[in-house]
């Protein structure tokens, strides 16, 4: 084995390739068994951090200005997984600062009852600063203790063809700013479903 100060660590250098092994980072707090870095771009690295931060041991970092791009799967079955990541623990976090996040496939299923201990979990946001728009010939929403729609604003169904309502008990309010409006609405809904 070769002893060493972890301070100055060892380093083997090309015009190509720097590789480091037991050094700290600039912050000379952070310290990495092993780094590779690119001789043309320091920013273009791989290291194998041992502590960076007290619940953050065994980082593996990776640093790519350009693309970074992974290709694989070319010699698996078909329903089997071609790329498989895995969270043991924490999150998964998947973020693009100034462009678009894009998920193409034949399938796509987003499933949110995996480890559910409670109320609190189990739960698919989905939230869109504009606006959230849903494109496909059949639509299917299927509710099993409750199914609200809710708007701070107007509401508008538009159907070009048929409309189906089946209901084992409904139940209609319509307020209004005025009396006479109020008296008004109500009628004509009774009038449209015929009482």
């Amino acid at each position: 084995m070769t002893n060493y100060l972890p301070e100055f660590g060892l380093c083997d250098s090309t015009a190509d390739v720097i590789i480091e092994r037991g050094k700290y980072w600039d912050d000379k707090t952070t310290f990495f068994a092993y780094k590779i870095t690119s001789g043309y771009d320091p920013k273009h690295y791989m290291s194998f951090d041992v502590n960076r931060g007290p619940e953050s041991s065994g980082w593996t970092l990776f640093s790519s200005p350009g693309t970074f791009a992974v290709k694989a799967g070319k010699k698996t079955p078909q329903d089997s997984n071609g790329i498989f990541m895995v969270a043991e623990g924490g999150n998964v976090a998947i973020t693009a600062m100034n462009g678009d996040i894009r998920l193409k496939a034949r399938n796509i299923h987003i499933d949110a009852s995996l480890n559910v201990r409670n109320t609190r979990e189990g739960i698919v946001n989905i939230k869109g600063e504009q606006k959230v728009s849903v494109h496909a010939p059949t639509v299917e929403v299927e509710a099993k203790k409750l199914l609200r729609v809710v708007s701070s604003g107007n509401f508008s169904l538009d159907v070009k063809n048929v409309t189906e309502l089946f209901s084992g008990m409904s139940k209609g309010f319509c307020n209004s700013s005025s009396e006479n409006r109020l008296t008004t609405r109500t009628s004509s809904i009774k009038n449209l479903i015929g009482l």
